[in-house]
């Protein structure tokens, strides 16, 4: 019986917002619940993906910093391409894996401002401002930096900004 539930999308899409609730009132998803939804089929389906990664990374469920990485990955691919990534971007922040290498490599790939922009704007955070440097250099290095920087369209050019202040260790004022 549980494996029809882990395989049907309208249960499970039908349970996530009641625990996205839960969680919002302060309330620990139950095991049963958890193992249903990490075992759920239903990941290829954009929303049910998106809603399993926020009730996973939530912080009351105290997940695996790999399982939610994991699900983050599932998320960001079911929801690929689409404009409204930038939301998982800001819960790994808040869980302190934005610089977890599978989530730094999936974020770099998008073609999104609005992801490289959320991803800049915590990356300049005290959490991560140290290290993002060595990241970058490792995984990204000159050529994306090019890439960035060659971006005409109006939108990137707070990316472009942020990741100037980034690599080059100056002050960020915020508000400026």
């Amino acid at each position: 019986m549980s494996n029809y539930y882990e395989d049907s999308a309208s249960y499970v899409g039908s349970i996530l917002p009641i625990l996205r609730s839960h969680l919002n009132h302060g309330s620990a998803t139950s095991a049963e619940d958890m193992e249903l939804i990490l075992k759920s089929g239903a990941v290829s389906d954009p929303c049910i993906a998106r809603d399993t990664f926020f009730v996973v990374a939530a912080k009351p469920n105290a997940q695996a910093d790999e399982t939610i990485l994991e699900v983050f990955e599932a998320a960001w691919m079911s929801n690929n391409a689409k404009a409204n990534q930038w939301p998982l971007i800001a819960k790994l922040a808040q869980r302190g894996l934005l610089l977890a290498e599978p989530a730094f490599l999936r974020i770099i790939s998008s073609e999104e401002p609005k992801d490289w922009e959320v991803f800049l704007g915590e990356a300049i955070g005290p959490n991560y401002r140290q290290d993002f440097q060595a990241m970058w250099n490792g995984l990204a290095g000159e050529t994306m930096a090019e890439r960035i920087h060659s971006r005409p369209e109006p939108e990137w050019q707070q990316v472009q900004k942020l990741l100037n202040l980034l690599l080059t260790g100056s002050t960020f004022t915020p508000g400026l």
